[in-house]
């Protein structure tokens, strides 16, 4: 309406006749005081809204009675079905009643509501009548219904078979006029756009692959399907690029492309070199193979069969039928591999008991060798055709590859995944950063996007998924190109080399994007920025609490390591009295150093400004003053994280406020010691105590104030250096990893790549949710011009509720994401066109 007054004004000089509004609960109290005192002559509001108005006593005079004509108009009145749209047809009778107007013309608009496939007009017309009879309250005659007009985009009307024939080969034309009579321009339009009905109208066709338009073209033309499939894109493409000034392209068309979540690969119970795959759930086939779906090591990825134990044979159990065990084994049969070590050396060390023994705790859990026939039956002796293999009674306690053994706190989830375990946010983030990024590098489509949720909550949470993974992949990738240049950073230049790395304009973080590079307050922006960036370089080393989103020393392109440490275990008479460590090389020695400063890093109990109180609301009040949403600090985030602190606990029952972790020989780092030096739990206390003070004296501790009788401790940030990956997997952390063997695990190239090379690209991505969620005055609003283009800086990204709230300029619009499946055809269509 707003684009129609302005066209009006432009063309006549005068102001628009009829006067507008919106009146919701988005609309301020100002406005709707004026709106009551002089109601304008359309009213855009919703059904929530028009049940609130018969209530409330200060619309009265919005709903008076009168003389003159009702117009009574609903837009996308398929959606009105159900108890839902029985719900309003109610409310389409009570205003009615409360109005009294007559007469009143009853308008429904939809782009998507239609009989069947095969409906002719007139059916189509009395479905759509008897529908709109029903919702209104009001008979309205098949004739009232009016459906669209089509006319062809081509000139020459549908070609014979001897011109497509002909024009087949012959060169696409450049001019649009020329192109618009090509023959194979004219067939396509008339195979995928439109059909001609009885009465010689026009409707558009159903939709189809080109693959079928392929084969129907393929007796006409005598070529290959494969080679008619390629001649259709070649000719939508080309028209794609025919585009009138200031109109849509001549072929305009959509491509629907639909992704589902793997769920499991089925293997076969044959010989490794002879096994086949599919992923479809297989029932036993003619030859009675079973089939059973794998589950994968996340440590290493060996692959493990997920089977039911019956009295003679094994069978596969697909997920969907663990719930249905009764009075059956589940658990994992492995395969044995040629490079399988014996099992006694894979066996852990903490599953032997004084003795040299396999404790009555583990014996029943350590994996039995059998020979499993490709049938499924097996047999605890070697048989001829069968497959020598492992077999785990549920829970799966250790892999037979890597080592990595698990004790009942871990879930399976946790331990093994399947072909695909992702979430559908993390799908829906990694499909529209992807997206995104490419639309900025090729150009080919506008770098918008809409994603439609399933309810308002979802459009929250997939917002702030996407905005976390965007900011700490622009960190990571920042640091890595960072440490590129520089090879090695300290504690005092990596938060500046970083944010100088990111790229960043300084409108890009300001809350005032009109501030001045050279002014003072540009100054303590950049400022406040560099500190919250330093915090979250902190924070990001912490160990792995990303599962989905491994770290840069994850995947090989980051090593942290301490100043002088290497020189420290080289030091004899410091090692002396230290049990486990004065007889030990140094090599040995620096292995149990960085173990132990390992863990206190990756509990963030970090002695730094940054991660103390006072200065943390400090820095809270600056950012939300200073930086934008984006990259400032979250408002609804309760707080920062602060940093822990280590204990060597006394005998006070009080502990300080915060996280704390004790150092004692039965904490984790005190079982690591146990485990590397092989001594027993009180002098794995007695030395812990030790090295603690052997830090602090060589400065790579802090003690801190003691609290009661407890002493505490923190890792000193100064010795800290951030240094270049050479991309190979590191070794896996000694403390908090169970694993028998120093296998280590593969390196995720997917994120080694994307911080290597994407990750730079998304600094400008940031993701916002449209829904009646968004309750602050004006916001909503802000974030549809920011998505029009029409406010700095542009929002690339909106997540919607399935409503869609007025407001949405989608008319330069081309992507749409869909993150579930709409409950009808109808939704479909509309939210995918």
């Amino acid at each position: 309406l707003e684009q129609l007054a302005e066209g009006y004004l432009r063309r006549t000089g005068r102001q628009f006749p009829l006067r507008f509004a919106r009146y919701t609960g988005e609309t301020p109290e100002q406005e709707r005081r004026a709106i009551r005192h002089d109601p304008p002559h359309i009213l855009l509001t919703n059904y929530m809204m028009a049940e609130l108005m018969m209530v409330r006593p200060e619309d009265r005079d919005l709903l008076r009675e009168g003389t003159s004509r009702l117009f009574l108009v609903f837009d996308e009145l398929h959606t009105y079905r159900g108890r839902q749209g029985a719900d309003v047809a109610m409310l389409v009778r009570r205003l009615k009643a409360r109005m009294r107007r007559q007469p009143v013309l009853h308008v429904g608009t939809s782009a998507t509501m239609v009989a069947h496939k095969g409906a002719t007009a007139d059916q189509r017309r009395r479905a759509v009548a008897e529908f709109a009879s029903r919702f209104f309250g009001h008979a309205i005659q098949a004739d009232a219904v009016i459906e669209e007009t089509l006319e062809p985009i081509t000139r020459g009307g549908p070609p014979s078979e001897s011109e497509v024939r002909e024009g087949f080969d012959r060169p696409l034309p450049e001019q649009l006029d020329a192109f618009s009579q090509h023959p194979l321009v004219r067939w396509l339009e008339y195979a995928l756009g439109v059909a001609e009905e009885e009465d010689g109208r026009l409707r558009r066709r159903v939709p189809r692959p080109l693959s079928d338009a392929a084969k129907e073209l393929q007796p006409i033309t005598g070529r290959d399907e494969g080679t008619c499939r390629g001649r259709l894109q070649e000719v939508l493409l080309h028209g794609l690029g025919l585009t009138p000034a200031g109109q849509s392209p001549l072929l305009a068309f959509k491509l629907h492309q639909f992704i589902s979540q793997g769920r499991a690969v089925y293997a076969t119970l044959e010989p490794l070199e002879r096994r086949r795959f599919s992923l479809e759930e297989r029932a036993g086939e003619e030859d009675e193979v079973v089939w059973a779906p794998l589950r994968f090591c996340r440590v290493c990825g060996q692959d493990h069969y997920r089977v039911v134990q019956l009295a003679d044979r094994f069978r596969g159990l697909p997920a969907e039928a663990e719930s249905l065990i009764e009075e059956r084994t589940p658990g994992y049969l492995t395969a044995a591999f040629p490079e399988m070590p014996e099992l006694e050396e894979v066996l852990p060390s903490t599953w032997y008991g004084p003795n040299g023994r396999v404790t009555a705790t583990w014996r029943e859990r350590v994996p039995r060798e059998v020979w499993v026939c490709p049938d499924g039956s097996y047999s605890t002796e070697e048989v001829q055709g069968a497959v020598r293999m492992w077999w785990q009674p549920e829970r799966f306690w250790l892999c037979l590859r890597c080592g990595e053994h698990y004790t009942a706190l871990e879930g399976e989830y946790s331990k093994l995944a399947t072909l695909s375990t992702e979430g559908r946010s993390s799908a829906t983030t990694a499909l529209a950063s992807t997206l995104l990024r490419q639309a900025q590098k090729t150009g080919t489509l506008r770098p918008k996007l809409l994603t439609f949720t399933d309810n308002r909550q979802d459009a929250s949470l997939q917002a702030g998924h996407f905005n976390d993974f965007v900011q700490v992949a622009v960190l990571r990738a920042a640091l890595y190109r960072a440490l590129q240049q520089h090879g090695e950073l300290r504690f005092d230049t990596v938060a500046g080399e970083v944010v100088r790395h990111m790229g960043l304009e300084l409108r890009a973080v300001a809350q005032n994007p009109d501030l001045d590079p050279d002014s003072a307050a540009a100054r303590q922006v950049r400022e406040t920025f560099e500190q919250l960036t330093e915090y979250r370089l902190y924070e990001d080393l912490r160990r792995g609490w990303r599962v989905v989103q491994p770290n840069l020393e994850d995947v090989g392109l980051l090593r942290i390591e301490y100043e002088g440490l290497a020189e420290l275990g080289r030091r004899d008479e410091h090692f002396r009295g230290l049990l486990g460590l004065a007889e030990a090389t140094p090599d040995e020695r620096l292995e149990v150093l960085q173990a132990v400063l390992d863990y206190f890093r990756k509990r963030l109990a970090i002695e730094t400004r940054v991660l103390q109180e006072r200065e943390q609301q400090q820095l809270r009040r600056r950012s939300e003053q200073q930086l934008n949403e984006f990259w400032g600090l979250d408002p609804d985030n309760p707080g920062l994280r602060q940093a822990a602190t280590m204990l060597r606990p006394g005998q006070s029952r009080r502990f300080p406020r915060g996280t704390c972790f004790k150092l004692t020989g039965r904490s984790l780092l005190g079982r690591y010691l146990q485990r590397t030096l092989s001594i027993p739990a009180d002098q794995a206390e007695a030395l812990l105590e030790g090295l603690v003070e052997l830090l602090v004296r060589q400065g790579f501790l802090r003690k801190l104030a003691p609290f009661q009788d407890h002493q505490c401790f923190r890792l000193d940030a100064g010795c800290l250096r951030w240094r270049l990956g050479d991309g190979s997997a590191s070794k896996p952390d000694p403390v908090w990893t169970r694993r028998a063997t120093d296998r280590r695990p593969p390196v995720n190239r997917f994120f080694q790549r994307f911080y290597r090379q994407a990750a730079k690209e998304l600094a400008s991505l940031e993701a916002r949710e449209h829904t009646a969620q968004v309750v602050a005055s004006g916001e909503r609003e802000r974030r549809e011009r920011r998505f029009r283009g029409d406010q700095s800086p542009p929002l690339p990204y909106l997540v919607c509720s399935p409503t869609m709230e007025l407001g949405i300029d989608i008319a330069d619009l081309d992507a749409v994401h869909l993150r579930n499946i709409p409950p009808t055809p109808a939704n479909y269509a509309q939210r995918s066109g």
